[in-house]
Protein backbone atom coordinates (compact mmCIF):
# COMPACT_ATOMS: atom_id res chain seq x y z
CA UNK A 1 0.00 0.00 0.00
CA UNK A 2 3.25 2.60 0.90
CA UNK A 3 4.23 1.71 -2.60
CA UNK A 4 1.30 2.36 -4.06
CA UNK A 5 1.24 5.53 -2.15
CA UNK A 6 4.71 6.67 -3.03
CA UNK A 7 4.23 5.63 -7.30
CA UNK A 8 0.89 8.02 -7.15
CA UNK A 9 2.83 10.96 -5.49
CA UNK A 10 5.34 10.62 -7.92
CA UNK A 11 2.74 10.62 -10.96
CA UNK A 12 0.84 13.79 -9.71
CA UNK A 13 4.24 15.38 -9.04
CA UNK A 14 5.42 14.60 -12.79
CA UNK A 15 2.05 15.68 -14.17
CA UNK A 16 2.66 18.91 -12.24
CA UNK A 17 6.03 19.22 -13.55
CA UNK A 18 4.49 19.12 -17.66
CA UNK A 19 1.86 20.85 -17.05
CA UNK A 20 4.02 23.96 -15.55
CA UNK A 21 6.78 23.15 -18.84
CA UNK A 22 3.88 22.96 -21.45
CA UNK A 23 2.01 26.32 -19.91
CA UNK A 24 3.43 28.31 -17.25
CA UNK A 25 7.27 27.63 -17.89
CA UNK A 26 7.78 29.14 -21.34
CA UNK A 27 10.42 31.66 -21.93
CA UNK A 28 9.31 35.71 -22.50
CA UNK A 29 9.86 36.27 -25.76
CA UNK A 30 12.23 39.01 -26.63
CA UNK A 31 10.75 43.03 -26.85
CA UNK A 32 11.08 44.41 -30.22
CA UNK A 33 11.32 48.22 -30.91
CA UNK A 34 8.22 50.25 -30.79
CA UNK A 35 6.30 51.69 -33.58
CA UNK A 36 5.45 55.49 -33.98
CA UNK A 37 4.72 57.59 -36.72
CA UNK A 38 5.21 61.59 -36.52
CA UNK A 39 2.40 64.23 -36.47
CA UNK A 40 1.92 67.14 -38.81
CA UNK A 41 3.34 70.29 -37.87
CA UNK A 42 0.95 73.16 -36.89
CA UNK A 43 0.35 76.08 -34.54
CA UNK A 44 3.65 77.59 -36.47
CA UNK A 45 4.75 80.99 -34.63
CA UNK A 46 8.00 82.84 -34.76
CA UNK A 47 9.36 80.63 -32.04
CA UNK A 48 7.82 77.37 -31.86
CA UNK A 49 5.55 74.92 -33.29
CA UNK A 50 3.10 71.66 -32.13
CA UNK A 51 3.85 68.22 -33.21
CA UNK A 52 3.72 65.01 -31.74
CA UNK A 53 3.34 60.97 -32.53
CA UNK A 54 1.23 58.24 -31.84
CA UNK A 55 2.67 54.97 -30.30
CA UNK A 56 1.18 51.85 -32.13
CA UNK A 57 3.13 49.28 -30.84
CA UNK A 58 5.31 48.89 -27.47
CA UNK A 59 7.61 45.81 -29.44
CA UNK A 60 5.76 43.91 -26.50
CA UNK A 61 7.66 45.98 -23.77
CA UNK A 62 6.06 48.96 -22.15
CA UNK A 63 7.10 52.61 -23.78
CA UNK A 64 8.91 54.50 -21.20
CA UNK A 65 9.62 57.48 -23.08
CA UNK A 66 8.38 59.40 -26.34
CA UNK A 67 8.17 62.46 -27.75
CA UNK A 68 9.51 64.30 -30.78
CA UNK A 69 13.40 65.41 -31.46
CA UNK A 70 14.11 67.84 -34.31
CA UNK A 71 17.45 70.18 -35.65
CA UNK A 72 18.20 72.61 -37.92
CA UNK A 73 21.12 71.04 -38.89
CA UNK A 74 20.61 67.40 -38.89
CA UNK A 75 18.00 66.24 -41.71
CA UNK A 76 17.43 62.76 -39.52
CA UNK A 77 17.23 63.83 -36.21
CA UNK A 78 17.47 62.00 -33.25
CA UNK A 79 17.64 62.05 -29.20
CA UNK A 80 21.12 63.63 -29.26
CA UNK A 81 19.88 66.51 -30.81
CA UNK A 82 17.15 68.50 -29.39
CA UNK A 83 13.87 66.83 -28.02
CA UNK A 84 10.93 66.60 -26.27
CA UNK A 85 9.84 64.11 -23.33
CA UNK A 86 5.99 63.33 -23.65
CA UNK A 87 5.03 60.65 -21.19
CA UNK A 88 5.21 57.17 -21.90
CA UNK A 89 2.78 54.12 -23.16
CA UNK A 90 1.00 53.62 -26.45
CA UNK A 91 -1.28 56.36 -28.55
CA UNK A 92 -1.27 59.63 -29.72
CA UNK A 93 0.68 62.44 -27.82
CA UNK A 94 1.43 66.24 -28.26
CA UNK A 95 4.79 67.80 -28.39
CA UNK A 96 5.23 71.96 -27.90
CA UNK A 97 8.30 72.91 -29.81
CA UNK A 98 10.12 76.10 -28.35
CA UNK A 99 13.31 77.66 -29.17
CA UNK A 100 13.77 78.04 -32.90
CA UNK A 101 14.04 80.92 -34.79
CA UNK A 102 12.24 82.78 -37.61
CA UNK A 103 13.08 81.82 -41.50
CA UNK A 104 15.47 78.76 -40.38
CA UNK A 105 13.77 75.62 -41.32
CA UNK A 106 13.83 72.88 -38.90
CA UNK A 107 13.60 68.76 -39.22
CA UNK A 108 11.38 66.86 -36.94
CA UNK A 109 10.25 63.18 -36.13
CA UNK A 110 8.57 61.30 -33.15
CA UNK A 111 10.68 58.67 -31.36
CA UNK A 112 9.76 56.03 -28.92
CA UNK A 113 11.61 54.13 -26.46
CA UNK A 114 11.59 50.54 -24.81
CA UNK A 115 14.20 48.18 -23.70
CA UNK A 116 14.72 46.89 -26.74
CA UNK A 117 15.99 50.78 -28.12
CA UNK A 118 14.54 54.13 -29.77
CA UNK A 119 12.77 53.98 -32.89
CA UNK A 120 11.73 56.97 -35.03
CA UNK A 121 8.59 58.01 -37.13
CA UNK A 122 9.10 59.42 -40.62
CA UNK A 123 10.93 62.96 -40.93
CA UNK A 124 8.68 66.50 -40.94
CA UNK A 125 9.82 70.19 -41.78
CA UNK A 126 8.52 73.76 -41.01
CA UNK A 127 10.34 76.87 -41.08
CA UNK A 128 8.69 79.78 -38.66
CA UNK A 129 7.10 82.38 -40.86
CA UNK A 130 5.16 84.82 -38.47
CA UNK A 131 6.92 87.09 -40.70
CA UNK A 132 7.64 87.30 -44.02
CA UNK A 133 10.46 85.30 -45.67
CA UNK A 134 12.48 87.53 -48.35
CA UNK A 135 15.18 87.22 -50.93
CA UNK A 136 17.78 89.88 -52.08
CA UNK A 137 18.97 89.60 -55.62
CA UNK A 138 22.58 89.84 -55.53
CA UNK A 139 22.71 91.70 -58.94
CA UNK A 140 21.86 95.60 -59.43
CA UNK A 141 21.08 97.00 -63.35
CA UNK A 142 21.21 100.53 -64.75
CA UNK A 143 23.83 101.30 -61.73
CA UNK A 144 25.35 104.92 -62.80
CA UNK A 145 26.51 106.50 -59.59
CA UNK A 146 23.78 108.39 -57.86
CA UNK A 147 21.00 105.37 -58.66
CA UNK A 148 20.66 101.71 -59.28
CA UNK A 149 17.93 98.95 -59.53
CA UNK A 150 17.70 96.17 -57.74
CA UNK A 151 15.43 93.49 -56.88
CA UNK A 152 14.02 91.34 -54.32
CA UNK A 153 11.35 88.71 -54.14
CA UNK A 154 9.37 86.94 -51.16
CA UNK A 155 9.65 83.39 -51.05
CA UNK A 156 6.80 82.83 -48.22
CA UNK A 157 3.93 85.65 -46.96
CA UNK A 158 4.04 84.32 -43.05
CA UNK A 159 1.07 84.62 -41.36
CA UNK A 160 -0.51 86.93 -43.18
CA UNK A 161 -0.76 88.70 -46.25
CA UNK A 162 2.05 90.70 -47.16
CA UNK A 163 1.07 94.70 -46.90
CA UNK A 164 4.31 96.53 -48.05
CA UNK A 165 7.82 95.08 -49.56
CA UNK A 166 10.68 97.25 -51.12
CA UNK A 167 14.25 97.64 -50.64
CA UNK A 168 16.06 99.16 -47.51
CA UNK A 169 19.77 100.33 -48.37
CA UNK A 170 22.14 102.50 -46.34
CA UNK A 171 26.23 103.02 -45.23
CA UNK A 172 25.80 101.10 -42.76
CA UNK A 173 25.68 97.24 -42.56
CA UNK A 174 22.18 95.31 -41.93
CA UNK A 175 20.05 98.44 -43.29
CA UNK A 176 16.06 98.16 -41.63
CA UNK A 177 13.09 100.47 -42.59
CA UNK A 178 14.37 102.95 -40.56
CA UNK A 179 16.79 103.78 -43.33
CA UNK A 180 16.46 104.68 -46.58
CA UNK A 181 13.96 102.50 -48.61
CA UNK A 182 11.88 101.83 -51.59
CA UNK A 183 8.21 100.69 -51.22
CA UNK A 184 8.24 98.41 -54.13
CA UNK A 185 10.97 95.75 -55.15
CA UNK A 186 10.95 97.28 -58.98
CA UNK A 187 11.82 100.75 -57.67
CA UNK A 188 14.90 102.74 -58.44
CA UNK A 189 17.09 103.19 -55.34
CA UNK A 190 18.07 106.89 -55.61
CA UNK A 191 19.82 109.16 -53.94
CA UNK A 192 23.22 107.40 -53.74
CA UNK A 193 26.84 108.62 -53.97
CA UNK A 194 29.29 107.97 -56.51
CA UNK A 195 32.33 105.76 -55.83
CA UNK A 196 30.07 104.28 -52.53
CA UNK A 197 29.44 101.41 -51.26
CA UNK A 198 25.89 100.57 -49.45
CA UNK A 199 24.54 97.88 -47.84
CA UNK A 200 21.51 96.80 -49.33
CA UNK A 201 18.35 94.31 -48.17
CA UNK A 202 14.72 93.07 -49.53
CA UNK A 203 12.04 93.33 -47.12
CA UNK A 204 8.44 92.60 -46.79
CA UNK A 205 5.51 93.81 -43.97
CA UNK A 206 3.00 91.60 -42.70
CA UNK A 207 0.29 92.04 -40.06
CA UNK A 208 2.73 90.31 -37.90
CA UNK A 209 6.05 92.35 -38.60
CA UNK A 210 8.45 93.00 -41.13
CA UNK A 211 11.28 90.29 -42.30
CA UNK A 212 14.25 91.26 -44.18
CA UNK A 213 16.16 89.68 -46.78
CA UNK A 214 20.06 88.62 -46.93
CA UNK A 215 21.98 91.51 -47.13
CA UNK A 216 23.62 92.69 -50.29
CA UNK A 217 26.82 95.38 -51.60
CA UNK A 218 26.35 97.86 -54.07
CA UNK A 219 29.30 99.68 -54.96
CA UNK A 220 28.01 103.06 -57.17
CA UNK A 221 30.62 103.24 -59.21
CA UNK A 222 30.86 106.61 -61.00
CA UNK A 223 28.22 108.62 -62.97
CA UNK A 224 27.60 107.92 -66.52
CA UNK A 225 29.77 109.90 -68.63
CA UNK A 226 32.67 110.19 -66.27
CA UNK A 227 35.82 110.78 -67.82
CA UNK A 228 37.97 108.15 -66.01
CA UNK A 229 40.63 105.03 -67.09
CA UNK A 230 40.71 106.11 -70.36
CA UNK A 231 37.55 106.40 -71.53
CA UNK A 232 34.10 107.55 -70.58
CA UNK A 233 32.14 105.30 -68.08
CA UNK A 234 28.94 104.16 -69.94
CA UNK A 235 28.71 100.92 -67.70
CA UNK A 236 29.01 99.86 -63.56
CA UNK A 237 28.47 96.42 -62.31
CA UNK A 238 27.90 96.97 -59.05
CA UNK A 239 30.84 95.65 -57.67
CA UNK A 240 33.32 98.68 -58.91
CA UNK A 241 34.09 97.81 -62.14
CA UNK A 242 32.67 98.36 -65.84
CA UNK A 243 33.57 99.90 -69.23
CA UNK A 244 34.67 102.84 -70.61
CA UNK A 245 34.70 104.14 -74.37
CA UNK A 246 37.21 106.18 -75.92
CA UNK A 247 36.45 109.57 -76.19
CA UNK A 248 36.23 109.61 -79.91
CA UNK A 249 35.84 107.23 -83.37
CA UNK A 250 38.37 104.68 -84.20
CA UNK A 251 36.49 105.21 -87.57
CA UNK A 252 34.24 106.99 -89.60
CA UNK A 253 33.82 104.30 -92.06
CA UNK A 254 35.51 100.68 -92.46
CA UNK A 255 34.60 97.47 -93.01
CA UNK A 256 33.87 94.50 -90.86
CA UNK A 257 36.50 92.32 -92.31
CA UNK A 258 36.50 88.91 -94.24
CA UNK A 259 33.39 89.21 -96.18
CA UNK A 260 32.25 85.17 -97.08
CA UNK A 261 34.12 83.84 -93.95
CA UNK A 262 32.45 83.00 -91.06
CA UNK A 263 35.07 83.82 -88.09
CA UNK A 264 32.61 82.18 -85.81
CA UNK A 265 32.05 85.07 -83.03
CA UNK A 266 28.04 84.84 -82.50
CA UNK A 267 28.68 86.07 -78.81
CA UNK A 268 26.32 88.73 -78.04
CA UNK A 269 28.31 90.04 -74.68
CA UNK A 270 32.25 88.95 -74.69
CA UNK A 271 33.40 91.61 -77.36
CA UNK A 272 37.13 91.20 -76.05
CA UNK A 273 36.91 87.79 -76.88
CA UNK A 274 35.32 87.67 -80.08
CA UNK A 275 37.89 90.66 -81.20
CA UNK A 276 40.66 88.47 -80.19
CA UNK A 277 39.52 85.54 -82.33
CA UNK A 278 38.09 88.20 -85.45
CA UNK A 279 42.09 89.39 -85.13
CA UNK A 280 43.50 85.82 -85.56
CA UNK A 281 41.43 84.70 -87.69
CA UNK A 282 41.24 87.89 -90.33
CA UNK A 283 44.55 89.17 -90.59
CA UNK A 284 43.32 91.67 -93.15
CA UNK A 285 44.40 95.45 -92.14
CA UNK A 286 42.09 98.35 -91.08
CA UNK A 287 38.95 96.30 -90.24
CA UNK A 288 37.02 97.15 -87.38
CA UNK A 289 38.16 94.77 -84.70
CA UNK A 290 41.78 95.39 -85.65
CA UNK A 291 41.76 99.21 -85.37
CA UNK A 292 40.15 98.55 -81.40
CA UNK A 293 42.59 95.78 -81.26
CA UNK A 294 46.11 98.00 -81.78
CA UNK A 295 44.33 101.16 -79.96
CA UNK A 296 46.68 102.22 -77.54
CA UNK A 297 44.78 104.98 -75.79
CA UNK A 298 45.57 107.12 -72.26
CA UNK A 299 48.54 104.14 -71.73
CA UNK A 300 45.76 101.54 -71.89
CA UNK A 301 46.13 98.86 -74.89
CA UNK A 302 43.36 96.41 -73.92
CA UNK A 303 40.70 98.03 -76.06
CA UNK A 304 38.84 96.15 -78.20
CA UNK A 305 35.46 95.77 -80.43
CA UNK A 306 32.23 95.85 -78.28
CA UNK A 307 29.86 92.75 -78.49
CA UNK A 308 26.22 93.73 -79.16
CA UNK A 309 25.13 93.69 -75.63
CA UNK A 310 28.09 96.35 -74.74
CA UNK A 311 27.51 98.51 -78.11
CA UNK A 312 23.92 98.74 -77.07
CA UNK A 313 24.70 99.52 -73.49
CA UNK A 314 27.04 102.13 -75.14
CA UNK A 315 24.21 103.69 -77.21
CA UNK A 316 21.57 103.68 -74.53
CA UNK A 317 23.64 104.88 -72.03
CA UNK A 318 25.37 107.47 -73.70
CA UNK A 319 24.14 108.15 -77.57
CA UNK A 320 20.87 108.24 -76.12
CA UNK A 321 21.79 110.71 -73.39
CA UNK A 322 23.45 113.20 -75.78
CA UNK A 323 26.91 112.00 -74.25
CA UNK A 324 30.34 110.59 -75.72
CA UNK A 325 30.06 113.03 -79.02
CA UNK A 326 28.67 109.70 -81.53
CA UNK A 327 27.59 110.51 -84.69
CA UNK A 328 24.13 109.57 -86.11
CA UNK A 329 24.43 106.54 -87.92
CA UNK A 330 25.54 102.68 -87.96
CA UNK A 331 28.55 101.36 -85.31
CA UNK A 332 30.08 98.07 -85.84
CA UNK A 333 29.64 95.46 -83.35
CA UNK A 334 32.33 92.20 -83.17
CA UNK A 335 28.62 90.07 -82.89
CA UNK A 336 28.55 87.93 -86.35
CA UNK A 337 25.32 86.85 -87.78
CA UNK A 338 27.08 84.60 -90.54
CA UNK A 339 29.56 84.42 -93.20
CA UNK A 340 28.54 87.92 -94.72
CA UNK A 341 27.15 89.33 -91.87
CA UNK A 342 27.12 91.15 -89.25
CA UNK A 343 25.53 93.04 -86.10
CA UNK A 344 26.07 96.86 -85.81
CA UNK A 345 23.64 99.06 -83.71
CA UNK A 346 21.75 102.13 -85.50
CA UNK A 347 23.22 105.28 -82.78
CA UNK A 348 20.16 107.46 -84.50
CA UNK A 349 17.28 105.02 -83.49
CA UNK A 350 19.08 102.55 -80.84
CA UNK A 351 18.11 99.22 -82.86
CA UNK A 352 20.05 96.19 -84.15
CA UNK A 353 20.79 95.43 -87.25
CA UNK A 354 22.22 92.46 -89.18
CA UNK A 355 24.08 94.22 -92.40
CA UNK A 356 26.57 93.58 -94.90
CA UNK A 357 30.62 92.63 -93.85
CA UNK A 358 31.56 94.80 -96.73
CA UNK A 359 29.22 97.88 -95.03
CA UNK A 360 31.74 101.15 -93.93
CA UNK A 361 30.47 101.79 -90.59
CA UNK A 362 31.23 104.19 -87.82
CA UNK A 363 34.47 102.04 -85.07
CA UNK A 364 33.85 103.32 -80.92
CA UNK A 365 36.70 100.71 -79.09
CA UNK A 366 35.89 100.20 -75.25
CA UNK A 367 37.75 98.72 -72.61
CA UNK A 368 36.81 97.39 -69.13
CA UNK A 369 38.23 99.04 -66.04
Amino acid sequence: MKMKNRFLIFALIAAGCMFLLSYGCKKKEKATLPVVTTAPITNITLTSATCGGNVTSDGGEDTVRRGVCWSEVNTTPNTNDRMTFDGRGTGEYTSNITGVAQGITYYVRAYAYNSAGFSYGEVVSFTPTGVPVVVTSSTFSNVNGTSAVGNGSVTNEGSSAVIDEGLCWSTSQLPTISDNHTTSFTATINGLSPNTTYYVRAYATNSTGTGYGNQVTLVTGYTIGTATAGGLVFYNDGNGHGLVCASTDQSLGTVWGCSGTYIGVPSFSTGAANTNTIVAECTTTGIAARLCYDLVLGSHSDWYLPAYSELNLMCTNLAMEGLGGFNTGNYWSSTEYGGTLAFACDFGTNSINSAAKTNLFYVRAIRPF
